[in-house]
C-alpha cells in the first residue's frame, strides 16, 4: 500500500455559470425548461467534497459517467437555489483526468458540466512519508513521484543526512546511533517554481538493533477502512531486520505475498500484500495483520476495518452540513434519518449530545449508531459507554412494518427519555416492528398511557436497560409480541393503569425471554397486581435462563409472577429473585440507577450462551465482551 505525503496547497475549484434552455409548445404557448449550473469545475488531486450551485425550472436529477465521482446530493426541486454535492476520490496518477456530470430536468432538458481533476504530477508525492532505521549505520533511497523540480530545506539533522540524487530519488544516510534513545529528522521537498507545494519525509532511528514495524501513512494511523465490496491486492510497507512471520486474524483478510528476507544484518524496507473479500453482512467487521519475529516478542499489528455498507450519513449536534462527513454533518437527526433510504447500503452515525424531537422520527431500514465522539473513522472506535440522548415530550420513535424486511436493522447506542403523555392512547413511546432491532440502549423516565417503555413486535430487543418508566392506562410497561428479549434489565418501572399487565413487562404470543432480569417493578393494576411479568399465552412464550422477582403477598397468598397462574414454555427457564438487592441481584447501586453487577451477584455467569448464537450479541450495553468466563451474565451488563 502506498502512502502519500501531505500537500500544502488545497484543492482548487473554478466555477463559471452556464445556462441551458429548451422550450416546447403547450396550449399554443411556449413553455421553457431552464437550468443554470456551473461549467468546467477544476479540482486538485486530493479526495474532496464539492458543491455546484444550480437553479432549475423543473425538478432535477444528476448522474455521472465515472466511478471516481460519487454524487451525494443527486436530486432537487424546481425554482429553488440548490446545491449539487459530489465527492471526488483522490487521483493517485501523475496525469489529469476528467468526467462529465449530467443534470436531467424530467424529459425536458439535459445539461452537463465537466469535472477536471489534476494529477499528482504537478505535486511532490512520496510513496512513503516515514523511514525507520535501527541503531546501526544505514542507507535508503526513497522514490519521489513528481514532474516538477524540487529542493531540500536541509542536508542533515541528528546525524541523518539527505541528498537529492535526481528528480525522482532521495538518498538518506545515518551513522550508528549510540545515544541510547530514538533519533528523528524531518526534511521538506519543495517545488522550485511554487514554494507552497511540498512534501515532508520523517526518518526515525531506533536505539535498538532489532526492528519490526509497519510503515503506514498518517491517514491510516488508526487503522485502514475498506469498503463492503472488498479490495484488490493492496501493498503494505514493513521495515525490519529480522526474519518474520506474517499472519491474518480472519479468513476474509488474506495474505497474498510476504517479503523474502535474506540479510538480517541491515534494516530493510519491504512490502507485503493482502486482499479483502466482500463483506456479506451489514455491520462492520475487524481483522488484524500481525508481523512478528518467531524467536522474540518483537512485533507490530495493523488493523483493517471493513464496512458492511458503502456509505455513511453523519449527524452531529450543532452540524449544518449535508451529512457527508463529520465536518459536514447534519445537525437535525430527523433530517439525517430522512436522508437515508430503506434497505440502502448506508448507516447513520450520530454523535454524543442531546437531540430533542418535536415530532415522530421514523426509523428507516438502515443501521443507526449513537454515542460517537465525532471524529471516528470506524464503528469499532466508538466508546459504547457513551450514548446519544433522544428526548421528546411525546411519542417520538417508530420503525414501521415492512414485511419485505428479512434481516435485522439496529438502533444502537441511545438513551430514549423525556416523554410525558399520561393520557396517550396510542401504543408505545417506541413502536418497532419487523426487524427494527433496539440494541445497547437505555429507555428511562418516560410517562405514557400504555407501553411507556416501548412496544416491539416481530423483532429483537438486545442488551437494553428499561427503568423509571410509568404506565398510566393499560398494557405492559414494555411489551413484546413475537419478539426476542435478550439480555435485558427491566427494573424500577411501574404500571398504575386500571387495565394494565405487569409492572415490568408483558410477553405476548411467540415471544422469547432470554438471559433477562425483571426486578423491582410495581404493578397496582386490577389485572396483574403485584406481578412483575405478565404472560399472555402460557403455551407460546419461552423463558430461558431468566431471573424474575416474586410478587408481593396479597390476602396471605404469594401470587405467581404470571397472570392467572399461566406458566411459560419450559417452566424451569427462570429463577425467583429476592426483593432485597443485597440478597439477590446485587446491582451496584439501584438508588442511583446503576444496574451493573456487583461482586457475588447471582446473575453472573447465569445466562445461556447457545441462545446468543447468530444474534449479534458480542458485547454488553457499555462495550464489555459479552461472555467473560464460561457463560454470559444475565441482564444488560457483563461483570468485568
Amino acid at each position: 500500500m502506498k502512502s502519500y505525503g501531505k500537500i500544502l496547497l488545497g484543492a482548487a475549484m473554478l466555477l463559471m455559470p452556464f445556462f441551458f434552455t429548451s422550450c416546447v409548445e403547450e396550449m399554443g404557448k411556449p413553455v421553457c425548461a431552464e437550468l443554470e449550473i456551473q461549467s468546467d469545475i477544476f479540482v486538485g488531486p486530493e479526495e474532496g467534497i464539492y458543491e455546484a450551485p444550480l437553479v432549475s425550472t423543473y425538478p432535477w436529477y444528476a448522474s455521472t459517467n465515472v466511478d471516481w465521482i460519487k454524487i451525494t446530493k443527486n436530486r432537487g426541486q424546481a425554482l429553488l437555489k440548490e446545491k449539487l454535492v459530489f465527492k471526488v476520490q483522490a487521483n493517485k496518477t501523475l496525469d489529469v483526468r476528467e468526467a462529465t456530470i449530467y443534470i436531467k430536468l424530467m424529459d425536458q432538458l439535459t445539461g452537463e458540466f465537466i469535472v477536471r481533476q489534476n494529477g499528482q504530477g504537478e505535486y511532490i508525492i512520496l510513496p512513503i512519508d516515514k523511514v525507520y532505521f535501527n541503531n546501526q549505520a544505514s542507507e535508503h533511497t526513497v522514490t519521489v513521484q513528481t514532474k516538477v523540480d524540487w529542493t531540500l530545506d536541509k542536508s542533515q539533522e541528528n546525524g541523518i543526512s539527505f541528498e537529492k540524487v535526481d528528480l525522482n530519488h532521495l538518498k538518506i544516510k545515518s551513522g550508528a546511533n549510540s545515544t541510547g534513545k530514538e533519533l528523528s529528522a524531518s526534511v521538506n521537498l519543495t517545488s522550485v517554481n511554487n514554494p507552497e507545494r511540498k512534501a515532508t519525509l520523517t526518518v526515525f532511528q531506533k536505539a535498538e538493533k532489532d526492528i519490526i514495524a509497519f510503515v503506514v501513512p498518517e491517514e491510516d494511523s488508526r487503522g485502514k477502512v475498506v469498503m463492503k465490496s472488498g479490495s484488490k491486492e493492496t501493498t503494505l510497507g514493513i521495515v525490519l531486520n529480522k526474519k518474520v512471520k506474517i499472519s491474518s486474524s480472519a479468513d476474509w483478510l488474506r495474505i497474498v505475498k510476504t517479503p523474502l528476507v535474506d540479510d538480517v544484518e541491515i534494516v530493510q524496507n519491504v512490502e507485503m500484500s493482502y486482499t479483502v473479500s466482500e463483506n456479506p453482512g451489514k455491520e462492520e467487521r475487524t481483522a488484524y495483520i500481525t508481523v512478528q519475529d518467531e524467536a522474540s516478542p518483537v512485533n507490530d499489528v495493523y488493523t483493517i476495518y471493513q464496512r458492511g455498507v458503502e456509505d455513511i450519513v453523519y449527524c452531529k449536534a450543532g452540524g449544518t452540513g449535508d451529512g457527508t462527513s463529520w465536518d459536514r454533518a447534519y445537525g437535525n437527526i430527523i433530517d439525517a434519518m430522512n436522508a437515508c433510504g430503506h434497505f440502502a447500503s448506508q448507516e447513520l452515525w450520530v454523535s454524543e449530545g442531546e437531540f430533542e424531537l418535536s415530532e415522530v422520527m421514523v426509523k428507516k431500514y438502515v443501521n443507526v449508531y449513537g454515542g460517537f465522539k465525532g471524529d471516528e473513522i470506524a464503528l469499532a472506535q466508538r466508546d459504547q459507554s457513551k450514548k446519544t440522548v433522544l428526548k421528546g415530550k411525546q411519542k417520538f420513535l417508530a420503525g414501521y412494518r415492512m414485511k419485505e424486511a428479512v434481516e435485522d436493522y439496529y438502533m444502537d447506542g441511545f438513551v430514549i427519555t423525556g416523554v410525558n403523555e399520561p393520557d396517550a392512547t396510542h401504543i408505545g413511546i417506541i413502536e418497532f416492528y419487523d426487524h427494527h432491532v433496539l440494541r445497547n440502549c437505555i429507555v428511562r423516565d418516560n410517562v405514557y398511557g400504555k407501553n411507556a417503555g416501548g412496544y416491539f413486535e416481530n423483532t429483537k430487543v438486545i442488551n437494553c436497560l428499561f427503568y423509571n418508566n410509568h404506565n398510566t392506562a393499560s398494557a405492559g410497561v414494555v411489551q413484546f409480541t413475537n419478539t426476542d428479549c435478550v439480555n435485558c434489565t427491566i427494573v424500577g418501572n411501574k404500571n398504575t393503569g386500571d387495565w394494565g399487565a405487569g409492572g415490568g413487562m408483558r410477553a405476548a404470543s411467540g415471544s422469547r425471554l432470554i438471559n433477562t432480569v425483571v426486578w423491582g417493578n410495581l404493578a397496582t393494576t386490577k389485572r396483574a397486581e403485584n406481578v412483575q411479568v405478565y404472560i399472555d399465552k402460557s403455551d407460546d412464550v419461552e423463558v430461558v435462563n431468566c431471573f424474575f422477582q416474586m410478587g408481593l403477598k396479597k390476602d396471605g397468598i404469594t401470587p405467581a409472577m404470571f397472570n392467572d397462574g399461566n406458566t411459560p414454555k419450559g417452566d424451569k427457564g427462570y429463577t425467583v429473585l429476592a426483593a432485597d438487592n443485597a440478597a439477590g441481584a446485587r446491582f451496584v447501586n439501584p438508588s442511583a440507577n446503576d444496574y451493573s453487577l456487583g461482586e457475588g451477584s447471582v446473575l453472573i455467569d447465569a445466562g445461556n450462551a447457545e441462545r446468543l448464537e447468530g444474534m449479534a450479541v458480542y458485547t454488553d450495553i457499555v462495550g464489555n465482551d459479552r461472555i467473560i468466563g464460561g457463560k454470559p451474565d444475565v441482564g444488560a451488563y457483563e461483570k468485568k
